[in-house]
């Protein structure tokens, strides 16, 4: 028996929006949130609120899907693509507040090690010799470009056709998701912290003065490995690249490699951290690559 036209017209609108199911950094995001509530609920207790904040993050991420799942239109699938990366970011401040409650050991001395072993020793260190107050200004501007970027580029691919938003959104959300649980396994203060009594003061200017501020006060102290700022930022880019958006990448090529080397200059980073979020930022790439179209979730020819 045929499904009524209301019905089957239902089911197209469902699957141009979103496609059926449940998308790939859906689940990353149920695997992040539900792990560290159930991790955080045996180390702190059930009286301890980290387990419910992160499984009212989740819900609230589970709301959007039921909701888009319900109402079947462009712009319920609009808010359910908004969701995870917005639940993301308020489950980022959170951790600042639960992980140093979690007893996990600070990874600064195996991060620098690393450095050592591989590099001789740490960027934060070995480019004390090239610090002048031109160049802290220019790489604390690129640093700060960052948070433009970050929303910029997500709000813009927002709104692009519902296979590359929802393309985008995947990718970004997966970056997220596992850079959040190298936060969680192996917190670290970061070069400028842990080194503090080695490293020589930066030549601040107004905008190094601003940057430094806006990292001590904003920052979650965890945020080390693997980092965000490269595995994002390359992300972007590269997602650039292969939707050949070339002018844009004129105009942001130079601003991203000095935000990279801002990482490692302005002593956020190990040289390790970066190494990773470039390898975080393919896998970003892969999985939003690998994203079947609303077709093959439907079970259709493209």
């Amino acid at each position: 028996m045929n499904a009524p036209p209301d019905s089957a017209a239902k089911a197209t609108r469902r699957t141009e929006a979103y496609g059926p199911g449940i998308a790939s950094h859906e689940v990353a995001c149920a695997l992040l949130l539900g792990g560290f509530g159930s991790w955080s609920l045996s180390r702190l207790g059930a009286a301890d609120p980290a387990p419910w904040m992160a499984w009212g993050l989740l819900a609230l991420a589970a709301i959007a899907i039921a909701g888009d799942h319900a109402r079947a239109t462009f712009a319920s699938a609009r808010w359910r693509l908004a969701a995870v990366p917005a639940v993301m970011i308020l489950f980022y401040f959170r951790l600042g507040v639960d992980v140093p409650r979690l007893a996990v050991g600070r990874a600064d001395a195996a991060l620098l090690a690393w450095d050592r072993r591989w590099l001789g020793e740490t960027p934060a260190l070995a480019l004390g010799r090239w610090h002048a107050p031109w160049l802290t200004e220019s790489l604390s501007a690129c640093y700060l470009a960052f948070f433009v970027g970050y929303v910029g580029y997500l709000l813009g691919w927002l709104g692009r056709e519902p296979t590359t938003a929802r393309r985008f959104v995947s990718g970004f959300c997966w970056v997220q998701a596992v850079g959040f649980a190298g936060y969680c396994l192996a917190p670290a203060a970061g070069p400028f912290v842990y080194l503090a009594t080695e490293l020589p003061p930066l030549p601040l200017g107004p905008l190094g003065r601003l940057n430094d501020w806006i990292v001590r006060t904003g920052c979650n102290g965890v945020d080390v490995f693997p980092s965000l700022h490269v595995a994002t930022t390359l992300y972007c880019v590269g997602f650039d690249a292969w939707r050949r958006r070339w002018l844009r990448i004129a105009w942001v090529a130079a601003p991203a490699f000095g935000l990279c080397l801002s990482t490692l200059y302005l002593r956020y980073h190990y040289a390790a951290d970066v190494a990773a979020g470039a390898v975080l930022a393919g896998w970003g790439l892969f999985m939003a690559r690998g994203l079947r179209s609303a077709a093959s979730w439907a079970g259709t020819t493209r």
